[in-house]
């Protein structure tokens, strides 16, 4: 138990210093899935906020990519249910689990288990609750091979607290209604909300520019660009930077100076 107390200390040292340091939410909030996974040994991580009300879902994340990130708000606007991954943190029940843990032996060669491994290169996953209810708010931390064991689960636990205020403050918890996309029949306009920055992003890739040449116009990196990029195309419901472009220009979301002709 000391050592585990030692451990938690030091992790959320690490933690604080994370949120606090220069950047973005987004960023700042990368740095803080950077610290978790090297606490648990975990390859990967994400940040997942769902709407269960709206069957709609948002990822953040440095490893996120448009494909992964479309194939889980699939699984959700598809499935009858949020599934054994979710449903604990739906029930208010918020200590950390893994989905080994929660699907039992079903979790071994899952239709699930296959896709995080297809997208996320991992087979294995715990779960770091932020907020529970019908728009629960969880870190994924995924790897490959053993499952997480309980003391890494008991680590996760200590520094919950401390990664729940830390979410709070960077206004990553979704409680403000700026993310959730409100049903609004088939016109995505309606719920369409860009950000002037993801806004000047897909103008200049309607260009046709290079997502470094993007980076070195808006003065910012190439993984933030990518970043803005992934949040553009959630939001636009697309896959790819000529569907994004497509749609944001049939949907009058583009300045006409981004028109390519």
């Amino acid at each position: 138990m000391a050592d585990t107390g030692t451990e938690a200390l030091t992790l959320v040292v690490q933690l604080v210093g994370a949120a606090s340091a220069a950047g973005t939410p987004e960023e700042r909030n990368d740095a803080v899935i950077e610290r978790l996974s090297a606490a648990v040994t975990a390859r990967v991580g994400l940040l997942l906020r769902v709407d269960l009300l709206h069957r709609d879902a948002e990822v953040l994340g440095g490893a996120v990519t448009p494909p992964a990130a479309a194939t889980l708000r699939h699984r959700l606007r598809t499935g009858e249910r949020p599934g054994p991954l979710l449903d604990r943190a739906v029930a208010g029940q918020l200590a950390p689990w893994t989905a080994a843990r929660a699907y039992g032996p079903d979790w071994r060669g899952s239709t699930l288990q296959r896709e995080y491994h297809r997208d996320w290169g991992c087979d294995q996953v715990a779960v770091l609750p932020v907020v529970g209810g019908q728009r629960p708010v969880v870190y994924l931390l995924g790897r490959e091979g053993v499952d997480f064991t309980a003391a890494e689960l008991d680590l996760l636990a200590a520094v919950q607290p401390v990664v729940q205020g830390l979410v709070r403050l960077l206004r990553l918890h979704g409680d403000d209604a700026a993310w959730v996309q409100v049903a609004a029949g088939h016109d995505g306009r309606a719920r369409c909300h860009l950000t002037a920055r993801e806004s000047e992003v897909l103008a200049l890739l309607a260009r046709g520019h290079k997502a470094a040449t993007i980076a070195r116009m808006v003065g910012c990196s190439e993984r933030t660009i990518h970043r803005h990029l992934s949040n553009a195309y959630h939001k636009l419901g697309v896959g790819d930077r000529l569907s994004a472009v497509s749609v944001a220009h049939r949907w009058g979301l583009l300045p006409a100076a981004a028109d390519t002709g």
